[in-house]
C-alpha cells in the first residue's frame, strides 16, 4: 500500500487479553476524570532599563487565558521569604500563601529596580545545565563560561546538575552545590567527543551540482549524428549515477538529522520531567549550536515546550557559536539556490505529492530552524526564559538569570473554564504599572497529566481530552486486541494492536493530490484507575489523484509491544480523525495473570491473518509475534474470505512451568456447539524451552458465519485453555 505514509508500526510497549468488543465503548470503573484546577505561573518582572522589579503586589497584575480574565489565587516574590540558612543546609521549600499585609511588599511610586541579591543558599532554586553536542571550540568556550557561572568556592549558588545530550542522554554530574564536583564534570564536558553530523549534506550539494554540469553538457552536445547519440548516451549514464548517489546522500542526511533531532528532544524531556516535583524555580541552560528540528521531530520539539511549561522549568538557551562567521540562514539560502540551479525535480514539482520540490522545502524548513533565533529562540521565549545569541561573552546573560531566579514572581489562578478540552490555553500576564515588561510561559495543554510522566505531545492533546469526556465517541468502526505472552516468572509481553479501514477519514483534495490525517492514542490504566502508560501514533497520507482511490482502500494498524506485570487492567484505544475531529473509542478490561502458579505459561490464542519471512538481521527479539522466522499479523477482526483464504491459521506460545508439557487438542465451535475436535501435536521447543506453535485449519467445508477456535494445552491433570474468535465470509 504505498498511498500510505505509515502503516504497521513495530514499536517497544505490554498488555494481555482482550474481552470481546461491543459496539459502544464504556469507561471501566476507577477511571479518573481531572479537571483543570491551578495554574502555576512563574514570572520575571524587568523595568525599561532591563533590571529586575521586586516591589509589585498582587492587585497590579492581570491574567489573562485564551483573552478571559482570571482571579489570582495566590502571589508570592520567593526572594522576600528566602532565610539564611547554614552552609550545607537543606533547601527551605516556603509555603504558597497569599499575601497579607505582613508579607507583601511596600507599594513605591516608582518600579524598584532590585540590584543582583546575596546568594541564597538555601532558596531551593535548582539549575541544570545541558550541553548538546557542541564542536571542539564549542566545548572548549562554553566550559569555560560555565566555570565563571560555578564560581571558585566550594558551594555554588544554587543546586546544579550538569548533562550532556548526544543520541540520548549523559549524567555528567548530578545535582549538588558540590563547587568542586561540578568543576571536575566541566573538565570532562570541554574535553567529551560527541557524535557529529556526516559531511552527507555537502555531498548531496556536490552531486546535484555534477548532474547540473553534465544536465547542461547533455544540452550542448546537440542531436543528429551517431557521435552526438554515442555522447548523449554516455553523458546519460553519468547522470543517472550522479542522481543516484544524490538520492542517497540526501535520504541518510534527513533520516541522520531525525535521530539527531529525537535524541536531543528526549535528553531535553529527561531533565525536564526530573524537575517537575521540585518546589522552587527550575531553570534549564541550555548550550546549543542550533537545534535540529526536522517535520518529524517537530510535535516532540512542542511538546517539550509543554512539558517545560507544565512542569514550570524555564529555558535559558546559549548559542554556543557566539558570534558566527556566517549565519546558518546562508546555508538555507544555499540550498535553495542550489535547487533552483539544479532543476533536479524530474516531473516532480507537486508539493503535495512529496515530490522533489517538497523534499527541497522540507529540508531548507529544517535549515532555517538550526538558526539560534529560530529553535532555540522558540524553545527559551515560549518557556519564560530567554536566548543569549551573537556574543562570545555569556557573564551578562548568567547575571540576568540568576536575577530571574532570584527576583521572580509566582502566582496562581483556577481557570473559568475547568473541562479537559485538549485545546492549548494561552496564558498573558500583563502590569497595570507602566514601562513594564513580563517574562512567563505562554500557556498549557488542558489534559490530564499521565502518571508514568510521559510527555503529551501536541496532536494527542485533542484525543487525551476525548478519552476524558461521557460519553465516549463511537463515529466509525475500529478494532482494538491484546494478545499476552509471558515473558519470564514475573512479567508477560503484549501484542497491542489497533486497526481502522482508511475509507472511514475525511480526504481533502487538490489538483496536487490528496491528504488525510489521523491519531491513533493506547493507554493502560491500574485497577486504581491511574494512567500506567500512554502510547500514540500520528498517521500522515498523501500521494496523487490517481492513488486516492487505493489509499481509501487500506487498513492502518497501529502496533506495540508493552510489558507488564501481573494484574487487571484496562485498555484504552481511540482513533482520531483530525480534519473532522470525528473519533472513536474501545475500551476493555485486561488480565495478566500470575506466572508463578502455573503449571505451565501458554500466550494468548490468535487467529492469523497473514505472515512474512524476515532476514535474520532484520528480527527483533523484543516482538513476541516471530514465530521463528516468521513474522505473524494476527487477525484483529477482520473477516477471512474463503475465495481468498483456504486455510484457517492460528497461533500461541507454550512455556515450561512447574509441570512438563502434555498433549494438545484444538476444537472448532460455532453457536455454542463443537463442530470439530482433533488431538494437536506440538511443535518442538526452541533454544529457551518455547513452543511457537502455528496450526492450520482448511476452510473449505465451513459454512460462512462465526466462529470460536479453542485450544487447550494438557500438563499433568491441568488443562489451560485458550480461545479466538474469527468471521468468515464466502
Amino acid at each position: 500500500m504505498p498511498t500510505l505514509t505509515k502503516t504497521l508500526i513495530l514499536l517497544t510497549l505490554a498488555t494481555t487479553m482482550v474481552a470481546a468488543q461491543g459496539p459502544v465503548p464504556r469507561r471501566t470503573t476507577g477511571g479518573d476524570s481531572s479537571s483543570v484546577t491551578a495554574v502555576v505561573v512563574d514570572l520575571v518582572v524587568r523595568d525599561r532599563k532591563g533590571l529586575p522589579v521586586t516591589d509589585l503586589k498582587a492587585e497590579e497584575f492581570e491574567v489573562l487565558e485564551d483573552g478571559a480574565p482570571q482571579e489570582v489565587g495566590s502571589f508570592r516574590l520567593p526572594a522576600a521569604e528566602n532565610a539564611p540558612v547554614r552552609a550545607g543546609a537543606a533547601p527551605v521549600v516556603p509555603s504558597v500563601v497569599p499575601p497579607t499585609a505582613a508579607t507583601a511588599p511596600a507599594a513605591s511610586a516608582a518600579p524598584a529596580a532590585a540590584t543582583r541579591p546575596a546568594p541564597g543558599r538555601g532558596d531551593g532554586s535548582v539549575v541544570a545545565l545541558v550541553f548538546d553536542r557542541l564542536s571542539s571550540d564549542s566545548r572548549r568556550f562554553t566550559k569555560i563560561a560555565a566555570e565563571r557561572y560555578i564560581g571558585k568556592g566550594t558551594e555554588s549558588d544554587h543546586v546544579v546538575g550538569i548533562f550532556a545530550t548526544d543520541w540520548g542522554l549523559e549524567v555528567m554530574q548530578p545535582f549538588t552545590r558540590d563547587a568542586t564536583a561540578l568543576r571536575t564534570a566541566l573538565d570532562k564536558v570541554g574535553t567529551r567527543t560527541g557524535s557529529q553530523a556526516s559531511e552527507t549534506l555537502a555531498e548531496a550539494r556536490s552531486n546535484q551540482q555534477r548532474a547540473t554540469q553534465i544536465q547542461d553538457t547533455m544540452a550542448s552536445i546537440g542531436t543528429g549524428t551517431p557521435a552526438t547519440s554515442a555522447a548523449q548516451g554516455a553523458a546519460g549514464a553519468d547522470l543517472a549515477v550522479a542522481q543516484m548517489q544524490q538520492r542517497m546522500s540526501e535520504t541518510f542526511t534527513m533520516l541522520e538529522r531525525d535521530q539527531q533531532g529525537y535524541g536531543t528532544m528526549n535528553a531535553m524531556s529527561a531533565v525536564v520531567n526530573a524537575l517537575k516535583l521540585v518546589p522552587g524555580r527550575k531553570s534549564v541552560l541550555f548550550f546549543s549550536e542550533g537545534l535540529v528540528i526536522p517535520p518529524n521531530v517537530m510535535p516532540r520539539f512542542l511538546s517539550l515546550i509543554d512539558e517545560a511549561n507544565r512542569a514550570n522549568v524555564a529555558v535559558y538557551a546559549m548559542d554556543a557559536k557566539g558570534l558566527r562567521a556566517e549565519s546558518t540562514q546562508a546555508e538555507a539560502r544555499d540550498e535553495i539556490n542550489a535547487y533552483a540551479a539544479g532543476r533536479l525535480n524530474n516531473g516532480e514539482s507537486s508539493i503535495g505529492a512529496g515530490g522533489a520540490a517538497s523534499r527541497y522545502l522540507e529540508r531548507n524548513e529544517d535549515r532555517l530552524r538550526m538558526d539560534p533565533s529560530s529553535g532555540l529562540g522558540q524553545l527559551a521565549n515560549e518557556t519564560g526564559g530567554f536566548l543569549i545569541a551573537g556574543s562570545n561573552n555569556f557573564d551578562k546573560g548568567f547575571t540576568r538569570v540568576d536575577e530571574d531566579i532570584r527576583a521572580h514572581y509566582v502566582l496562581t489562578y483556577s481557570s473559568t473554564r475547568p473541562e479537559m478540552d485538549g485545546k492549548f490555553r494561552s496564558i498573558a500576564v500583563k502590569v497595570k504599572r507602566p514601562g513594564l515588561t513580563v517574562s512567563h510561559r505562554k500557556g498549557y495543554y488542558a489534559v490530564p497529566p499521565s502518571a508514568d510522566g510521559a510527555p503529551v505531545l501536541a496532536y494527542e492533546a485533542p484525543g487525551l481530552a476525548l478519552l476524558e469526556s461521557s460519553p465516549l465517541p463511537n463515529v466509525f468502526p475500529i478494532a482494538a486486541r491484546a494478545f499476552v505472552f509471558p515473558k519470564d516468572a514475573t512479567t508477560s509481553t503484549a501484542a497491542l494492536l489497533v486497526g481502522f479501514d482508511t475509507k472511514h477519514l475525511d480526504y481533502e483534495t487538490s489538483a496536487d493530490g490528496f491528504g488525510a490525517e489521523a491519531v491513533v492514542i493506547a493507554r493502560i490504566r491500574d485497577g486504581n484507575g491511574q494512567v500506567l502508560a500512554k502510547m500514540s501514533e500520528q498517521y500522515t497520507l498523501a500521494g496523487t489523484k490517481e492513488q486516492l482511490s487505493s489509499s481509501q482502500a487500506g487498513r492502518v494498524v497501529f502496533f506495540r509491544k508493552p510489558v507488564l506485570p501481573p494484574g487487571l487492567y484496562s485498555l484504552e484505544a481511540l482513533v482520531y480523525d483530525t480534519h473532522t475531529a470525528k473519533a472513536s473509542v474501545r475500551i476493555s478490561s485486561l488480565e495478566v495473570p500470575p506466572a508463578s502458579t502455573a503449571p505451565v505459561r501458554v500466550s494468548s490464542l490468535f487467529v492469523v491473518q497473514r505472515a512474512e519471512k524476515v532476514p535474520v538481521g532484520e528480527r527483533d527479539a523484543t516482538n513476541p509475534l516471530y514465530f521463528g522466522e516468521t513474522l505473524l499479523y494476527p487477525n484483529i477482526g477482520e473477516a477471512l474470505s474463503k475465495a481468498e483464504s483456504k486455510e484457517l491459521a492460528f497461533a500461541f506460545a507454550v512455556q515450561p512451568g512447574s509441570a512438563p508439557v502434555g498433549g494438545a487438542t484444538v476444537s472448532l465451535v460455532r453457536s455454542g456447539q463443537v463442530v470439530g475436535q482433533a488431538p494437536l501435536e506440538l511443535d518442538k521447543p526452541d533454544a529457551t524451552g518455547t513452543i511457537h506453535q502455528i496450526g492450520r485449519l482448511p476452510m473449505d467445508a465451513l459454512a460462512p458465519g462465526a466462529y470460536e477456535i479453542r485450544v487447550a494445552v494438557q500438563t499433568g491433570t491441568t488443562l489451560v485453555a485458550r480461545s479466538a474468535r474469527v468471521t468468515i465470509t464466502p
